[in-house]
Order: structure tokens, then sequence, then C-alpha cells
């Protein structure tokens, strides 16, 4: 029997896909970015890629993408590479007992200390480093797509939402489904700024934020003409009672 292969693909389209999974990801890019930091940290995806760490412990040195999933803290896209910030964590040496520590942070080579605990005890003449935040930089970066995509339904959806990809990705949004984006997109605006807004002023800022998402990636809405938009605009405003 021929075993099946694996669905790699990189980091970057995996982010771009996530969308298709969930309508309110293309809207609020920094919660995808949490869900698919989450996804990556619990250890259930496969993943491969080898990268350098530019700032931490054992800088220049490679290191593989698995070694520092469950450390994981942030990612950043610049094309296919991925910047990838994580905790190194390291052990007192065993002649320095562990009373005495600094915390050293270094993020993008900004250093920050701060004392945990200090003793004036002879056999620990000099803090030890406790953990390390480090960044490491990959090039294209992969992971296994359906695992990926399971996990993110299954752990990091809303109670009340529904996916839009339980198989296969899905196919580019329908233009009815912008309605729902904008109603969210109305929700978030400032109850006095939505009242001095008028129905094209709403409708135009709606559409540069989408165009502005679909040029990052993160979005395939298809949007109709202004002035449809801001007919739903007008339909909508009734949900949103003006601030006293």
């Amino acid at each position: 029997m021929t075993a099946k292969p694996l669905n790699w693909i990189s980091w970057r389209e995996a982010r771009q896909r996530m969308p298709k999974i969930w309508d309110r990801w293309a809207y609020f890019p920094d919660r995808a970015d949490r869900a698919m930091m989450n996804t990556l940290r619990r250890g259930h995806v496969l993943c491969r890629g080898e990268g350098i760490i530019l700032f931490g412990n054992h800088g220049d040195k490679t290191v593989e993408i698995n070694e520092i999933l469950p450390e994981l803290r942030g990612i950043s896209f610049a094309g296919e590479s991925v910047a990838v910030r994580y905790v190194q964590r390291a052990s007192p040496p065993p002649l320095h007992p562990p009373q005495c520590y600094y915390t050293v942070e270094a993020d993008l080579g900004q250093i920050v200390s701060s004392i945990e605990s200090m003793t004036t005890s002879p056999a620990a003449p000099f803090p030890v480093c406790d953990t390390v935040k480090a960044t490491a930089r990959f090039v294209a970066p992969e992971l296994v797509w359906d695992e990926f995509r399971d996990e993110l339904i299954r752990f990091e959806l809303p109670a009340d939402a529904s996916s839009n990809d339980t198989a296969a990705p899905a196919e580019p949004r329908r233009r009815g489904n912008y309605k729902g984006e904008l109603t969210a997109f109305m929700g978030s605006l400032n109850p006095k700024l939505l009242a001095q807004l008028s129905d094209d002023d709403v409708a135009q800022r709606f559409e540069d934020r989408v165009h502005a998402l679909i040029k990052k990636g993160l979005s395939v809405l298809k949007l109709p003409q202004r002035r449809h938009i801001a007919n739903q605009v007008s339909k909508l405003r009734p949900k949103y009672p003006a601030a006293p």
C-alpha cells in the first residue's frame, strides 16, 4: 500500500488561507496571527525548516523550527521569510545556587534586565542568565496544511463561529458575504464617529480597509459598487444607536 504524501505548504500560504476557514480572520489579522501562534505552539502540527538565530544565546547558529515551537512568542512575515520570536531557557551552572538570577530579555537587540532575587552568598558572586527572548529567521518554513486546518477549527474558532473550510480550501468568497464584514466594521467604529459619517463615507472607509487586507494577502473578499455598500450601511444603522 502506497503512503499518501503530506500536504506541505509554506507558513505564509497557511496564514493567507486562514480567512478561508473563518471570514472574520480577514478583518481581524491580529486575532489570526494569535490563532496561528497558539496552534503551532501546541505541537500537534508537523513543521519543517531550518533558520538562523539573530538575537539571543548562540547567535548566528542554525536552529530547527521544531526545537522552538513550544516556546513560540511571535511570528512576523517578510515575503517568504519568517522572523520567529521565542524564549530560550538556560539552566544555572551547578556552582551557582538558584537563588541568584538575572532575567535577561533580548528582543531585536534591545536588552532589558531585571533582578528576580539576589543573595550575598560567596558561592554566587555574579548573576546567571535564566531566560532569553530570542529571534530566529527562517526562509519559507513549512507545515502540513490538513493538520493545521483541523487544529484551527477544533481549538481557535469562537464557540459561535462556523467554519467555511472543513475539508478543502474554500473557493473565494462570493460578493454577498461582504455584508457580515461590513456589520463587523461598523460595530468597530466609535458610535459618535459613526453618527457623524455619511453612508458613503462609511462605505469608502470599509472599501479602503478591505483593499488594504487584500494587498497583504489577508482577504479575498469581493465588493460590489460603493453605492450598494452605502445602501447596506443605511439598512444597518438602526443596529448602532448614536452615542449620547
